[in-house]
């Protein structure tokens, strides 16, 4: 019984770590960008050493797609985007304005968190190439998201005439897309819920009966 109860204190606290360099990396990527920011500054702001970052990591990348991961989940279970609360509530809705109202919240409410790190992995330098396959892995991931939405939208009847599915998809992929909410809050200074409010109406301007 002792050996189980220490098994699990040393997985809590390993988890507690990792949580706290994810933390800390993602405010100095976010604030200094990806490649102004070094193993060693985010050890020294976790309170651990560069190892331990490498041990749990691998590679600056492989922190920077974790921190990108637990950003737009806002924590770290192992639940994938499309079957939390939020989305899963979108798929099931039939009324139009209800489904522009939850993807415009669910949408905003993830690039709050992970908008401006995922910009910051966008435009970080890739010399060696470590960061292209993340890319794109992370951005057809949020394509095929968005593909389950649409398709939801269409099996419910709420795509209008001459839309379908797979247009639906790219057009949520591009209204909801980290670059465009950068550009508006960032850029353009709109506020978070002004974005949300633009988004509803887009997307149903754009897609539903």
């Amino acid at each position: 019984m002792a050996r189980r109860y220490d098994s699990t204190r040393r997985q809590a606290q390993a988890r507690a770590t990792r949580l706290r360099i994810i933390e800390a990396a993602t405010d100095l990527f976010v604030t200094h960008g990806y490649a102004a920011t070094s193993i060693a500054a985010i050890a020294d702001a976790a309170d651990v050493a560069p190892q331990t970052i490498y041990a749990a990591f691998g590679t600056k990348a492989g922190l920077l797609g974790a921190a990108v991961d637990v950003a737009m989940a806002g924590d770290d279970e192992p639940i994938a985007i499309i079957d939390r609360p939020d989305q899963q509530a979108v798929l099931a809705t039939d009324d139009p304005a209800a489904a522009a109202a939850g993807f415009a919240a669910a949408a905003t409410g993830l690039l709050a968190r992970a908008g401006r790190l995922i910009h910051a992995a966008d435009a970080a330098p890739d010399p060696d190439g470590e960061l292209e396959a993340m890319r794109r892995t992370g951005h057809r991931a949020r394509r095929t998201d968005m593909r389950h939405l649409a398709d939801a939208f269409a099996a419910s009847g709420l795509l209008r005439d001459g839309i379908d599915a797979e247009l639906a998809a790219d057009i949520l992929w591009t209204l909801a897309s980290p670059g465009a909410y950068y550009a508006f809050t960032t850029t353009l200074g709109w506020s978070d819920a002004r974005y949300q409010r633009w988004l509803a109406a887009s997307v149903a301007r754009a897609l539903f009966v």
